[in-house]
């Protein structure tokens, strides 16, 4: 899924609040934490 899909599937209602959100709570991008997740 795409960040966007999962942003919305989880009741976010713009891309901009889940990245809000999920930055605030984890201290890195959806990105980021994809990337580190698959490196790993």
């Amino acid at each position: 899924m795409s960040v966007e899909q999962i942003g919305y599937s989880v009741g976010f209602a713009t891309r901009a609040n889940f990245y809000r959100a999920f930055g605030a709570q984890l201290g890195v991008t959806p990105k980021e934490y994809r990337e580190s997740r698959e490196n790993n």
